[in-house]
C-alpha cells in the first residue's frame, strides 16, 4: 500500500464542507464524525491538514500545493511544524455549535447512538476560518466542496 492509499485509508475524525473562499481566505464548516473525536483544533497544522487533503479527494497532485507538500510532507510531524508557517497565515475558529461536546455516547442506546450520528444538525460543528500566505495554496478549493478528513493537532504531540 503506498502513503496516499494508507492516508485514504485513515478513519475519518470530521466531516468538512466548504462554504466560502476569497483569494487567500478559506471559510470552512467543520463536523464531529467519530466518537473518539472531541476537539476542534485551531492550530496551523491542522488547518493545513485541512485545506491539503482536498489535494487527494479531488485528486488534484498538480495543483501547487500539492507539487509542494508531497503525502509523505504531510505525515511528517517534523516537517509541518518546521513548514506551516509559510503555508498558513492563520486559523480562527469564528463560531461552534454542540459544544463542547457533552454527551456520554456509552449511555446511548443502539437507537439513539445511530440518530445522533446520522443527523448532522445534531453533531458538534465549528466555522474555521483559514488564511494562507498565498492564494495558490487554496486555488484547488471550490465553494461547496464536501469531504471527510482523518487530520489532527500536530502541535499537540510534539
Amino acid at each position: 500500500m503506498n502513503i496516499l492509499d494508507y492516508i485514504t485509508t485513515m478513519s475519518s475524525l470530521f466531516d468538512i464542507e466548504v462554504l466560502s473562499k476569497t483569494d487567500n481566505t478559506v471559510e470552512l464548516k467543520l463536523y464531529i464524525i467519530h466518537p473518539h473525536q472531541y476537539w476542534f483544533y485551531e492550530s496551523k497544522s491542522f488547518a493545513l491538514q485541512l485545506i491539503w487533503d482536498l489535494t487527494k479527494v479531488i485528486k488534484q497532485i498538480s495543483c501547487p500545493l500539492s507539487k509542494e507538500i508531497s503525502a509523505e510532507k504531510i505525515l511528517d510531524i517534523k516537517w509541518v511544524i518546521n513548514n506551516q508557517d509559510k503555508f498558513i497565515k492563520s486559523v480562527m475558529i469564528s463560531e461552534t455549535l454542540n459544544y463542547p461536546i457533552d454527551l456520554d455516547y456509552s449511555i446511548l442506546s443502539e437507537e439513539e447512538y445511530d440518530k445522533h450520528w446520522e443527523d448532522k444538525k445534531s453533531l458538534a460543528q465549528a466555522i474555521y476560518l483559514i488564511t494562507v500566505t498565498n492564494p495558490k495554496w487554496i486555488k484547488h478549493i471550490q465553494n461547496g466542496m464536501e469531504y471527510e478528513t482523518a487530520a489532527y493537532d500536530m502541535e499537540k504531540l510534539t
